[in-house]
């Protein structure tokens, strides 16, 4: 799936109306061994927890789940997410992902909408190229899946040796070759930034190409650039993709961490910030917030509050930066946002909340 998809997934789950039957939220692990066991325990709380002329609806809906994905799943999925419910406006939407979800599962009048939220942050869409000595390869990532191969190339100079070259022919055409290469490469890159759309660069190959690569990359796109990770021509693309993803979730957090900085260093110069569930919840809904910074732990404890501000910031064209850990997003309340503009005629305090 690609993240365009998942956004008009997210907005058309949030325009679901309620009936009187409940939407299950299923979101599956496949690689957990314990997720089985977890699920089953929800469903048995759900069963208890809902009114009893729900439980008809509720059965038909989880039977349907379980058929579903115990047969009709891909073999690279590693995470899905099912939403579903029957009854007089019946659904079934079923999501399937490279990246991975924690198994949970929900059972409310609306569709959960964090995990994918959550998603969408962590797995931004970028560009990867992997690039050895006679090879290279510009790919697509989203999602923690390649969803489109840019550009690819394979000379084959080794077959020319010995029936057109010398081997020294060939080796001084091949240091000049490899300079071009890089040129080339660099210039591609700055083809596909330039028409917009991605954000991020990852580099993959061969250590030796890799060094000159990122020595000339020019200034824009060496600040693009999240890690350079090696590989060897031999390495499967989704292996390499599986390696860069996970230098590329260290670097997702690392900006997470930087918004919490910049939201701290706001609300303590009485900037454009707020904090809390209150205020927060006061900007998103005046079209004033910039950025939802949130607490992961918190919006899993907090439950209809998050739901609610992730709600509002998708139908505001609000970013949302999810935070894994983060004692001073803590202290704030788990959530804050950053501002377009100060509302002088409805001051928000939530600089006292910072001091």
């Amino acid at each position: 799936m690609e993240i365009r998809q998942l956004q008009n997934q997210i907005r058309t789950l949030i325009e679901l109306d309620e009936t009187d039957s409940p939407i299950v939220s299923y979101f599956l692990d496949c690689e957990d061994p314990d997720a089985p066991q977890v699920l089953r325990e929800r469903a048995v709380a759900a069963r208890k927890a809902v009114d009893r002329s729900q439980r008809e609806d509720l059965e038909r809906t989880l039977d349907r789940i379980e058929n579903h994905v115990t047969g009709e799943l891909g073999a690279s999925t590693r995470s899905v997410a099912i939403f579903a419910r029957s009854g007089s406006s019946p659904l079934f939407t079923a999501l399937e992902f490279e990246a991975t979800l924690p198994t949970q599962m929900f059972v409310d009048p609306l569709p959960t909408i964090f995990p994918l939220v959550q998603l969408k942050d962590n797995y931004h869409r970028y560009v990867l190229m992997i690039c050895n000595e006679e090879s290279a390869r510009i790919l697509e990532v989203s999602l923690g899946s390649v969803t489109r191969e840019v550009w690819a190339r394979r000379p084959e100079l080794r077959e020319r040796v010995g029936r057109e070259w010398t081997k020294l022919h060939y080796q001084n055409h091949r240091r000049d070759r490899s300079e071009r290469f890089v040129k080339e490469k660099i210039a591609l890159l700055e083809r596909i930034f330039a028409s917009g759309g991605h954000s991020h660069l990852m580099l993959a190959g061969n250590t030796q190409i890799l060094a000159r690569v990122r020595k000339a990359l020019p200034k824009a796109l060496a600040d693009r650039l999240v890690d350079a990770v090696p590989a060897s021509s031999r390495d499967r693309s989704t292996d390499v993709v599986v390696a860069t993803l996970s230098s590329f979730l260290e670097h997702e957090e690392r900006e997470s961490q930087a918004a919490v900085g910049l939201l701290r260093r706001e609300l303590r110069r009485g900037g454009l910030a707020t904090c809390g569930y209150r205020d927060s919840r006061a900007a998103l809904e005046r079209g004033q917030a910039d950025l939802l910074v949130l607490l992961a732990d918190e919006a899993e404890a907090a439950g209809s509050q998050a739901e609610e501000l992730v709600r509002l910031a998708v139908q505001a064209d609000v970013h949302v930066e999810v935070v894994q850990d983060s004692d001073e997003l803590e202290a704030l309340g788990g959530v804050g946002c950053l501002l377009r503009y100060e509302t002088w005629d409805e001051p928000l305090h939530a600089a006292e909340d910072a001091a």
